[in-house]
């Protein structure tokens, strides 16, 4: 296990740009383009339930998800590199007073940079953001596996679902609408377990790019 160094510089903390700050809103409206889902209601308590959960779960990891790519974004932007590993190799050639490193344990990750006196702007947002990408790649791959066995479970028993709505909703109307809700959700479903995948394999990309640079095998 790769010992971690919590760096704690007394400098004021840089201010994060206002975009990437928004993008840390779960509430936030968004469209369907921006990959969010949403549920509908069928008038079945528990299905209405289960819908819910689902929803919640996978906007709040899609919410994580633009995170981490706006970080990555900012990461390398700030150090005018094209991959992740490259940006800490260009912090450590370009600050070769400092000494600089990335240490590990479990899924924790941080920049740490020594001496912790007068430590350059360029280096403090790469800790800053270091810190959101950590912090978003860690609540992605926590949600997966609640997120996946949800979604699984709904699509494996689909048809029970959608006769339970047939049932429950009596008038001719309520039953039309509703059923045609349920369609629509599982539509959603299968849109989410399209995506969280998406979201998942960013997230073990950036693990496995840090976990290489700080020298453990995978």
């Amino acid at each position: 296990m790769v010992k971690i160094y919590l760096c704690s510089s007394q400098q004021e903390p840089l201010m994060i740009p206002q975009s990437a700050r928004q993008l840390r809103r779960p509430t936030e409206v968004m469209s369907i383009k921006d990959g969010r889902i949403s549920a509908k209601i069928v008038n079945v308590a528990e299905l209405d339930h289960c819908f819910a959960n689902i929803v919640d779960t996978f906007n709040h990891q899609h919410s994580n998800y633009i995170t981490l790519c706006e970080f990555t974004r900012l990461l390398k932007e700030c150090c005018q590199c094209n991959t992740l590993m490259d940006c800490f190799r260009t912090l450590q050639h370009e600050h070769r007073d400092f000494t600089i490193k990335l240490d590990m344990q479990g899924y924790n990750f941080s920049l740490s940079v020594q001496p912790k006196q007068s430590i350059p702007k360029q280096l403090l947002l790469a800790q800053q953001y270091t810190k959101e990408l950590c912090t978003s790649t860690k609540s992605i791959l926590a949600a997966d596996p609640k997120l996946q066995e949800m979604i699984n479970s709904m699509l494996q028993t689909e048809d029970k679902h959608l006769e339970m709505v047939k049932h429950v909703n009596e008038s001719y109307q309520e039953r039309t609408r509703c059923l045609s809700n349920a369609k629509d959700n599982f539509i959603e479903l299968r849109r989410a377990k399209q995506f969280s995948n998406v979201h998942k394999e960013l997230a073990d990309r950036v693990l496995k790019d840090i976990v290489g640079l700080v020298g453990i095998n995978v």
